[in-house]
């Protein structure tokens, strides 16, 4: 009779614990979710030498990852299978050691095979600020089309 009592305490401190859990589950994940938001992201627009630089992260924000020849032909360069896949490879290099040495490691290169992209630069959007990279575009591009 003792062992039955004592499964009957187990049983009923587990279940107490179960309780406890799906009370305290949603909070938990609602501070993980702020958390989250409140970390610190970056505006790759500061580091970003000109319109092209700017164009090739806009590009990749949009699409998550890019070959050089693709981001090449969407941006409108001469050639882009040969030059302007080289241009391009040449100035998200650039672009990842400036962002490397400002502690933000957002551009990494995949040579294999990944999510249906071989050989594409990936850029981590999680540490990006997407909204405020696209206002400062935004900001330039209506300043520049109001003084010309």
């Amino acid at each position: 009779m003792n062992s039955a009592k004592k499964k009957m305490k187990v049983e009923d401190r587990i279940e107490a614990l179960e309780k406890f859990r799906d009370k305290t589950l949603p909070i938990i994940e609602a501070v993980q979710k702020f958390l989250d938001l409140s970390k610190e992201r970056f505006n790759p627009a500061s580091l970003c030498k000109d319109e092209i630089d700017k164009r090739i992260i806009d590009y990749l924000i949009e699409h998550k990852a890019g070959a050089t020849s693709d981001i090449a032909q969407a941006l409108g360069l001469e050639n882009p299978k040969n030059v302007g896949r080289h241009i391009i490879g040449k100035r998200i290099q650039r672009l990842k050691e400036v962002f490397e040495r400002n502690n933000w490691n957002v551009l990494e290169f995949h040579p294999e095979n990944k999510d249906g992209k071989f050989r594409a630069w990936w850029l981590s959007i999680d540490e990006i600020d997407v909204e405020g990279f696209r206002k400062s575009i935004k900001g330039e591009m209506g300043g520049s089309e109001q003084s010309a």
